[in-house]
């Protein structure tokens, strides 16, 4: 069985590179999320560079294999697609730039 739940934050006056923590997830077996992150960046641009659930680490896996670099004066969207398989989750991560 499987379910897509959709979660869309957006963030400004970034002035670092920083770890997305997604708290209270509650994202049983078998199941799937995306979490979508918009950035809206300034003059020097940063990324989420590390991914928790609860508090604890994940793997990005980057959808080109190598990490993003973010893009200067422009909106980023992070997307993370996170399945739960027994208890054990896989982040797959996306950057797609807009204006």
């Amino acid at each position: 069985c499987t379910s897509v739940y959709a979660f869309e934050i957006t963030m400004t006056n970034i002035s670092q590179n920083f770890t997305a923590n997604v708290t209270n997830l509650g994202l049983n077996s078998g199941f799937a999320t995306i979490v979508t992150m918009i950035v809206k960046q300034g003059a020097t641009p940063y990324i989420i560079n590390a991914f928790q659930i609860g508090g604890a680490a994940q793997t990005i896996n980057w959808q080109s294999g190598s990490t993003p670099s973010g893009n200067a004066s422009k909106k980023d969207i992070f997307a993370f697609n996170i399945t739960n398989n027994g208890g054990t989750y896989t982040v797959y991560g996306q950057l797609v730039t807009f204006g």
